[in-house]
């Protein structure tokens, strides 16, 4: 009888203790450590503004391909858009979910960063990585948004290649147009 009394009492202060203890909000439970994407992207521009590359762009409309040699100042803009929103930032870290493997076919870990908002106008955001080196190998970032009564998405496929693919699909009133743009500064093999 004895032995009940201390194990009621045991399981009672068991409970009352961990009652009072405090339970860690689930915003710090898991805090979210997110690749430097927009950094690395940024960074990337940094250096090639040391370089005196000449850019070539071919520009794809309806399967016809021009080609013209572009300035730094239009490079810049035409990759501005997508240094905008950087999701490691504190005010967007909460408005994107994570996902991660290793691609078998191409040897690089693959890391997903997908919106949970629709208030995001960057929607998806893949980093391809070489899982021994830790070294970036292409990043792909799509942005989706309104202009007036046109929807926009553009897609912005780099490589540490030299090269970097942008296209822009507009639609309006169900019509769309696609646009692609390959630049080209310093494209060699790895």
């Amino acid at each position: 009888m004895k032995f009940l009394s201390l194990l009621s009492f045991t399981l009672a202060a068991l409970v009352i203790y961990s009652c009072n203890q405090k339970k860690i909000p689930a915003a710090e439970e898991k805090k979210k450590d997110f690749l430097p994407v927009i950094d690395f992207l940024a960074g990337e521009i940094k250096h090639i503004d040391t370089v005196p590359y000449s850019f070539t762009n071919y520009i794809t409309i309806d399967d016809k391909t021009d080609t013209v040699y572009i300035s730094k100042v239009v490079f810049h803009n035409m990759l501005q858009e997508f240094l905008e929103v950087n999701i490691c930032d504190k005010k967007y870290v909460d408005f994107y979910d994570e996902t991660s493997l290793i691609d078998t076919s191409t040897r690089l870990a693959s890391f997903t960063y997908l919106s949970n908002s629709p208030d995001m106008k960057v929607s998806r955001i893949d980093a391809y990585i070489e899982p021994t080196s830790g070294k970036f190998r292409k990043i792909f970032i799509k942005r989706i948004y309104n202009n007036a009564d046109t929807l926009v998405e553009k897609q912005l496929f780099w490589q540490t290649t030299g090269n970097f693919i942008l296209t822009t699909i507009k639609t309006v009133n169900a019509k769309e147009t696609i646009k692609q743009e390959r630049v080209v500064w310093d494209e060699k093999e790895e």
